[in-house]
Formats: C-alpha cells, sequence, structure tokens
C-alpha cells in the first residue's frame, strides 16, 4: 500500500504501468473538485491539466505541492509561471518521486533483495490569448514534458500536450476547455510501454456570485472513459482575504466495496498574493491528502484582481443590485486607483441609482 505512486515501478515489467506517478493530482484545488479542472486551469497547473491555462496568468506565479508521505512513497512538485507580454504566458514545472526501499522479486514471488524506484517529469509550455487577456479571451496552449524513471537502470521519453479554452459566455459565467496530452514510451530491460494518451473535455459555471461548478469528461487510452464533478463556495473573510469550502467526485477511483470512493473534500484560503489548499480524495484501500501553495507577485497582481472585483460588481448591476456593485466597484479603486473601467462603472451605477423612483 505504501507505495501507491510506484505501481508502474514495483512490479517486475509483467505488472509494468508506465509512468502512473504523473496520475497523481496536480494543485489541492484540482484535486478537491474531483479532478474537474481542464476550463478551470491557470498558473503552472496549467501544465497539467490544459496548457492553455497559462495564457490566463497576470501576474508571476510559484506554486509548490507536496503529498504526505505514505508508507515510504513520496511526491513533490515545484512550478513557475510568468505572463508574457500582452497575451501570452510561460510555464515550467518539476515533479519528482521516490519510493525508499522496496522488495525486488522475480515472476515466481522469490525474493532478489531491495532496489530504490525513483522518477522525475519536467514539464514546459506556452499558452496564448486571443485577445486582451484581462477579458479571459479565446486561449491555446501546447507543452512538452520529459519523463525518467529507475530502476535497475533508467528509462526516459518525452511526451507532449495541447489545449485551449474558449471565450466567457453566459454574461462571463460560463467557460469551456479541451486539452490532449501523452505520447512516448518508457523501456525497461528490453521492455517497452506507451504513455496513455488522454482526451479532456470540460467546463465551468458560476451559479452565483461566490459558488461554482465544474465537470470532465476524460477519454484515457488505457482505461475506460470517466467523468468528474466539483463545486465551490467562496467565503469572503476581510479586504483580500476569503475562505473556499470544495467537494468533488469522480467515477475514476468508485469502488464496489467503499460507497464512498471517489469522493473529494478540500479547503482553501486566498490572503492576497498567497493560496493555500488542501485536498482530501477516498480512493477505495488507499486515501490521498494534497497540500498545495502558490504565490504570485508583481504590479499586475493587484489590477488582476481589481478587475475581478469590477466583473463582479457588472454581474451585481446586471441583476438591479446597485448599492452592491457600487461596494464592488469602490473596493476595486481602493486596489487599483487608475482602473479606468472601475471609474466608468461606478459613475453608471451611481446614475442608474438616481433614476430609481
Amino acid at each position: 500500500m505504501g507505495c501507491w505512486a510506484f505501481s508502474f515501478l514495483l512490479a517486475v515489467p509483467a505488472g509494468l504501468k508506465a509512468a502512473d506517478f504523473l496520475n497523481v493530482g496536480y494543485g489541492a484545488r484540482a484535486v478537491a473538485l474531483g479532478e474537474a479542472y481542464t476550463a478551470l486551469a491557470e498558473g503552472p497547473e496549467s501544465l497539467h491539466w490544459n496548457p492553455a491555462g497559462l495564457a490566463r496568468e497576470e501576474t508571476p506565479r510559484l506554486f509548490f505541492q507536496a503529498v504526505p508521505p505514505s508508507g515510504g512513497a513520496q511526491v513533490g512538485d515545484l512550478g513557475l509561471s510568468v505572463p508574457t507580454g500582452k497575451t501570452g504566458g510561460l510555464g515550467a514545472s518539476l515533479r519528482w518521486a521516490g519510493a525508499g526501499d522496496v522488495n525486488q522479486t522475480d515472476e515466481s514471488g522469490n525474493n532478489l533483495g531491495t532496489l530504490n524506484p525513483q522518477a522525475l517529469a519536467i514539464s514546459l509550455g506556452y499558452g496564448r490569448a486571443i485577445g486582451e487577456r484581462g477579458q479571459k479571451p479565446f486561449a491555446w496552449g501546447i507543452n512538452g514534458r520529459y519523463v525518467r524513471s529507475t530502476l535497475l537502470d533508467t528509462a526516459d521519453t518525452v511526451t507532449g500536450g495541447a489545449g485551449i479554452l474558449s471565450s466567457p459566455f453566459a454574461s462571463n459565467r460560463g467557460r469551456w476547455g479541451l486539452s490532449y496530452s501523452g505520447g512516448g514510451k518508457l523501456t525497461y530491460d528490453q521492455r517497452s510501454e506507451s504513455l496513455p494518451i488522454t482526451w479532456r473535455v470540460g467546463g465551468t459555471f458560476l451559479l452565483a456570485e461566490r459558488w461554482r461548478i465544474s465537470s470532465d469528461g476524460v477519454f484515457p487510452s488505457n482505461d475506460s472513459a470517466h467523468w468528474a464533478i466539483g463545486t465551490e463556495y467562496d467565503i469572503p473573510l476581510s479586504a483580500g482575504v476569503s475562505f473556499v469550502e470544495r467537494v468533488g467526485y469522480n467515477t475514476r477511483w468508485r469502488d464496489p466495496s467503499n460507497g464512498l470512493a471517489g469522493l473529494s473534500f478540500g479547503l482553501g484560503t486566498r490572503w492576497d498574493r498567497f493560496v493555500l489548499d488542501y485536498a482530501y480524495r477516498i480512493q477505495g484501500g488507499w486515501d490521498t491528502h494534497v497540500i498545495s501553495l502558490s504565490v504570485s507577485w508583481g504590479p499586475g497582481n493587484r489590477s488582476s484582481q481589481a478587475r475581478a472585483l469590477v466583473r463582479e460588481g457588472q454581474r451585481l448591476q446586471a441583476q438591479n443590485k446597485l448599492y452592491e456593485a457600487i461596494l464592488k466597484f469602490n473596493e476595486a479603486l481602493q486596489m487599483d486607483p487608475n482602473n479606468e473601467e472601475a471609474k466608468k462603472s461606478i459613475r453608471s451605477a451611481a446614475e442608474a441609482l438616481r433614476a430609481v423612483p
């Protein structure tokens, strides 16, 4: 049970499953949402779910993730994304994994001593928006990945992926995404196995001001298709600080012997430039805990938050909640005093309020 992240390494070639450590979820938010993340991907996490999400990044972001050790198995991630120009974004990530000393056996179960399996994956990607980034327009992205794993010898390969994100629809509430990843082969002792090719299609929709739902369909070449659904609710605590609750479900992890298998839960907190997330997933026989932390910096950070506040205010104004809308526009101006859209919006809301009998 302890080496769950290394099922591709722990058996001899007859039980080989190529690069299974790549299937450990990337980002506690994504895991908590049942991995329904194709249309939500952004920053370094985009390299795993949908590289088009790199085009959404407006500030540099550093990402770190840890999967707490289980019986000696360890998985960790480090990622960085950086906006380029007005419409592009670059990303890089490193995933490393190790299982400690494990028993090596032959096909008859005879003990052949111990070995220390290790693996890593290095990813690079680029995303580009067609239109102005602040408006979250249509975007595309590509990425490449170098994978290396070590048993008694070392095997490596190169894989790739691509994805798109739609322009927003339904008054900026909805969006859909499509991604592709996979290819390449790992060869151990003259035995090769292809890394699976996976297609993902998904969407996200803002049901209410702070309540979001997302859903994905996943179609891997080495397994049956499965679907995922997740929802999250954002609770504001003070200016720039919020608390998030999440729950999700993924049919990939369902287990007839455990009716709860496939469920995931998570909590998150955002404080200005810092985001800390935790996820817990029930997988039947063994469970997953994931912790991730990201930090962004640079002058664009506050302007991007201000734009988000303006969008919230515009939705409220469309619902004729004029007082609440004006408060949002004021909050945006406090964060970014030069935001012209906030200035125009607050004038529009004030005029609408004066026109109310």
